[in-house]
């Protein structure tokens, strides 16, 4: 099926180029070549990074936007994103879950852009340092 042949194209990906430990399927035939893709960087790596918990800002629609996540405890993981610029007090996202696997694939799942899953509007995310 193609959807295997795609698994295994970036499984070898993986192997030849020794990307970091969390490869992911795009929807898109657009995703796949890289067209139109995320600014600042290629949105496996930004993935990877939530799957790492680690403290990522970027912009969508002009907004800047924070990411952090961590374990309160050794048997929970603790995910959110919160509105850095301009500031606001309005919750973004957030996600409580048994494992990072679960974590991460709300993170994926949840519209939060626009409306949006993050496959679907990724081409429109600039990941930034901040």
């Amino acid at each position: 099926s193609f959807g295997g042949t795609v698994s295994y194209y970036y499984y070898t990906l993986f192997l030849v180029k020794n990307q970091p430990f969390v490869v992911t399927e795009p929807n898109t035939i657009s995703s796949l070549w890289g067209w139109n893709s995320m600014v600042g960087g290629t949105p496996n790596e930004f993935l990877n990074r939530i799957y790492s918990c680690q403290d990522t800002v970027y912009i969508y629609d002009g907004i800047k936007y924070w990411f952090q996540g961590y374990m309160p405890d050794d048997k929970s993981v603790h995910m959110e994103i919160i509105q850095y610029q301009p500031p606001s007090d309005k919750e973004i996202w957030c996600h409580d879950g048994k494992n990072i696997e679960e974590c991460y694939q709300a993170f994926i799942d949840a519209p939060i852009f626009g409306g949006k899953t993050f496959w679907d509007a990724e081409q429109d995310v600039q990941w930034v340092d901040d």
